[in-house]
This record gives C-alpha cells, sequence and structure tokens, in this order.
C-alpha cells in the first residue's frame, strides 16, 4: 500500500482526531502519545516485537537479552566519528583513537573519580599491581613502570635502562632508596668542576755515566675509569726521589714529562754542588699548570749527568721516583651525587649537631659515645683511642648522634671532625666550666688542659655534679697557650727565645 502526498504539508496518522504519527514536511518522522504492550501509556515511544524500546534518550531491552550496535559487517561500533571505538575483531577499545593496541586504548587525559579525582588500582591476589609508561615509537622500546609489590607493601619505581631493577623504592614505613642516578634539589648544575690526586710509585733504579740525558718511561698516568672523562686538565705535579752522583759540582739533574717524546715540557731541576761525593733528597713542586692529559699518558723521567774528558767515573743514579699529579674537570652530577641549591638542613630537630666522619679505631678499644681518638702513628690510617695527656696527632670525638657523616659506615664508629659534641671526662674534684680547654688524657677520656700544647677542644656547657661528661666545640689539634705561658713566651719571643711542648 502506498500513501503519496503532493505539494506542500506534513503527513499524519490520527486516531479518533489525535495526531499519532507524522511525516513532516522537512523529513522528520515524530510519535506521541503511544501505549507500549504493556498498556503503559509514554510519550514517544519505539517498541518492536515487544524486545526492543526506544523512549526518550534511552535505547532499552528486555531482560537477559543483549544490545548489539554495529555499523559495518565486522561488529565494529564507532561513536562520535572515533570519541568511542569498539574492535570486535582485536576486542580492544579506542577512546579518541580508531586504531586501539590494547584492550583499552585512551589518547589524552585519563580521570578516574568517585566525587574527586583518583586512580585506584587494585590487586586482588598476591601478584604486583604496575602502572606501565611505554614509548613503543622508539627506536627501542622504552618502558617505566610504578609498582607496588603485594610481598613486601613497598612501592617501586623502575625503568629499562636499569635492566628492571629499582630506580627509587619507597618503603610502606616512609622510608626512601634511591639506587641510580643522582638528585638536584632546585636547579641542576649542568657542570661541577671536580679534584683528584693520582699517585704513583717508580720503584726502579738507573745509573750511567754519560755526558748528556737517559731517557725512561716510568709508568702511566692512569687516574680511576669510573665516572671520570677520558682527559683532565693537570694542575700540579709534586715528585720525589733519592739518588747519588759520584761527583756533584757537574751538573746533573731530573726531570718528568707527559708522552713518550722528548719534547718539552718538563718538570724538574738540575743540581751543581760542592765537588765530591753527593747523595740527593730531591723535592720538586710545579704549580699553576693547565696541561691537558689523556688517561694512560706516559709518564717519562729524564736524567742527566754532565761529564769531561778528565774526569774520571761520574754516576749518577737514581733509586726511586714518587709522583703526585693534581687535576681538574667539569663534569655534570653523576651516580650517588647531590646538589641543593638551597640550605641542607641535616638533623635540624637536635639542639646538638656535628660533622662526623666513619674512622678505623681499633676494634679492640671499647667504642664508646664521646671517647677521644688520635692518630696510631705505628701504621697507614690506624686509629687509637688516647691514652696520656697532650697527644700530638689528635682526630676527634666518637659522635654518638651526628648530623653529618662521611664515609663508608662500614669503616668503623663516626668520628666528631667539627661542630658540638658531648666528650667524655676523666675523674676530677673539679668541674669544667664554659670557656675551659680540653686535652687528651688515658683511656680516651678528656681533662682540664693546664699545660701549653695540643687540646681537643673547648666547653661550651658547664658540667654537672654527678656527670661525666661536658658539650664541647671540636677543635681538633688545637695548640692551647694558658694565660701564664702565653706571657712568658711572648717574652721569650722578645728576647730571641721561644719555648716548646716536645
Amino acid at each position: 500500500m502506498n500513501f503519496n502526498l503532493t505539494g506542500t504539508g506534513d503527513f499524519n496518522v490520527q486516531d479518533n482526531g489525535t495526531t499519532r504519527f507524522q511525516v513532516l514536511d522537512n523529513g522528520r518522522i515524530e510519535m506521541s502519545g503511544t501505549t507500549d504492550a504493556s498498556g503503559t501509556t509514554n510519550s514517544g515511544i519505539l517498541e518492536i516485537a515487544n524486545s526492543l524500546r526506544i523512549d526518550g534518550n534511552e535505547i532499552i531491552t528486555n531482560t537477559n537479552t543483549s544490545l548489539l550496535l554495529q555499523n559495518d559487517n565486522n561488529g565494529d561500533l564507532m561513536v562520535d566519528n572515533g570519541s568511542l571505538f569498539v574492535d570486535a575483531s582485536a576486542n580492544s577499545v579506542g577512546v579518541n583513537t580508531t586504531t586501539p593496541g590494547e584492550s583499552l586504548d585512551v589518547e589524552g587525559n585519563l580521570v578516574i573519580h568517585n566525587g574527586s579525582p583518583y586512580l585506584h588500582l587494585s590487586v586482588n591476589d598476591e601478584s604486583d599491581g604496575k602502572i606501565r609508561f611505554s614509548d613503543d615509537a622508539a627506536a627501542a622500546t622504552q618502558n617505566f613502570e610504578i609498582a607496588f609489590n603485594a610481598d613486601d607493601q613497598d612501592l617501586h619505581i623502575r625503568s629499562d635502562d636499569n635492566s628492571g631493577a629499582d630506580i627509587i623504592r619507597i618503603h610502606n614505613d616512609g622510608n626512601v632508596e634511591m639506587d641510580q642516578g643522582w638528585l638536584a634539589v632546585g636547579a641542576n648544575p649542568s657542570s661541577i668542576t671536580r679534584y683528584g690526586v693520582y699517585e704513583m710509585t717508580w720503584p726502579g733504579s738507573v745509573s750511567f755515566n754519560d755526558d748528556g740525558y737517559r731517557y725512561y718511561n716510568i709508568g702511566n698516568f692512569n687516574y680511576p675509569t669510573t665516572g671520570l672523562p677520558g682527559s683532565v686538565t693537570v694542575t700540579k705535579i709534586v715528585w720525589g726521589m733519592d739518588g747519588y752522583h759520584e761527583d756533584a759540582n757537574e751538573n746533573h739533574g731530573v726531570w718528568i714529562h707527559f708522552g713518550g717524546g722528548n719534547a718539552a715540557p718538563w718538570y724538574g731541576w738540575r743540581g751543581n754542588a760542592g765537588n765530591g761525593a753527593k747523595d740527593i733528597d730531591w723535592h720538586y713542586v710545579s704549580s699553576a699548570l693547565t696541561t691537558n692529559q689523556n688517561r694512560g699518558a706516559i709518564i717519562r723521567m729524564r736524567v742527566e749527568d754532565e761529564d769531561c774528558w778528565f774526569c774520571g767515573s761520574d754516576d749518577m743514579r737514581v733509586f726511586n721516583m714518587n709522583i703526585k699529579i693534581y687535576y681538574r674537570y667539569n663534569q655534570g652530577l653523576q651516580r650517588g651525587d647531590i646538589a641543593a641549591q638551597g640550605r641542607v638542613y641535616a638533623n635540624s630537630n637536635t639542639d646538638v649537631g656535628d660533622m662526623a666522619e666513619y674512622f678505623e679505631v681499633n676494634k679492640d678499644e671499647n667504642i664508646e659515645p664521646g671517647k677521644i681518638v688520635v692518630l696510631d702513628t705505628e701504621g697507614d690510617n690506624r686509629y687509637r683511642f688516647s691514652n696520656k695527656p697532650y697527644e700530638q696527632n689528635i682526630v676527634g670525638v666518637i659522635s654518638e648522634n651526628p648530623s653529618i657523616v662521611l664515609n663508608n659506615p662500614s669503616v668503623g664508629p663516626p668520628v666528631a671532625l667539627a661542630g658540638r659534641v658531648k666528650v667524655k671526662l676523666q675523674k676530677s674534684n673539679q668541674l669544667i666550666k664554659p670557656g675551659q680547654f680540653l686535652t687528651t688524657a688515658a683511656d680516651g677520656f678528656a681533662i682540664l688542659a693546664t699545660e701549653m700544647g695540643p687540646v681537643i677542644g673547648y666547653a661550651v656547657t658547664s658540667q654537672k655534679v654527678g656527670e661525666d661528661f661536658v658539650e664541647i666545640l671540636v677543635q681538633p689539634g688545637r695548640f692551647y697557650y694558658p694565660k701564664k705561658e702565653r706571657k712568658e713566651y711572648n717574652t721569650n719571643e722578645n728576647n730571641g727565645h721561644s719555648k716548646s711542648r716536645n
């Protein structure tokens, strides 16, 4: 059956004079006042076979009936030109993309909220919960992930550049570990001038009797490789050597040089002493240098022996050579560095603080905060507690609560080098007062300094009855002059004499 309407105007279908269905002149179709199959009267309802109903701004299906929408034979669904896209073949959903690469692919900001914005990642088993950020467009895929570990309850931040190991680990008690990289607070300094010293000893020996020079390669400039550039600027050379010359009134000399050739510059000198054989104990310092040298550069020694045809035997001998090379280089922050543009407050919740360093104190000692540490001159880097008054090589005081600590904790206890610290006192009938200087005593204790000599510092608090300690300002090795000694010392100086302690 065909219904045709010629001319202008709408096409209406009425029930007892009430319009129920309209085809408007502009092509729009409207329905109103319809009643669904259950007899419920609604405005503008379209119901198909009692299973699908279009009601206002809703599409409703009957219970246990799925709603299927598709816009092509593949079963894909696209809404608003790609604002929502369902790829049926790949079982993926895209938001603002028609080519979703994951199960859910969102281009743009994602906010999941319930009242206020938040993102909640829930783990329902013992596996880790992760948020991963990937740069799939990079030549080598880069991943960065934030993971919650279900076993240790900590938050782990990782990246492919660190082989998947933790960069930062935030413990559930608030502690933070930063295993890799550096930390800049404020502006990141692009370049920092750093300094180093390379020391070497040449244990060899040479002996010759020529009228001229001999050249020897004695080592290489092998400064550390880790974290340092391939070349550095040498600023100073210091060397010392032992030798012998059979006739010292003739020129003889020693020099050091970088590189395998014999061209200048050379760093050293020649001597010309009195007639006869002379032992040589030379020490040379060449400062204010700005020569660039590569790692591994040859260190070359030149030795001179002047001779004459009628002098006979005139040997020049060098027995050993110790060399220190001071250098600098510019470099950005390296692993483990911390740079702060502002102030650094350490242990700021305490009233007393000190700067300490871990020292190799004799493990047989009874390590106790407040004991005085001195250098044990019987070996290299050996330290012990003081055992007599006015020790010469005072290092510091074992610290109980240092604000800043240098070196490796496995080395030994922290020894305060500067700042305020409590020091243990030897038993005495005299209480210590602020401003009084203290020196060393037996078993690492401190006593009042009454004579001229080295002290550990001076008291800044009063010793109370029953206390065996006092707070001092640490000044290791300061030389103390009592008033009477000071007056006597000044008098002797004016008379051309001086007084000293052995």
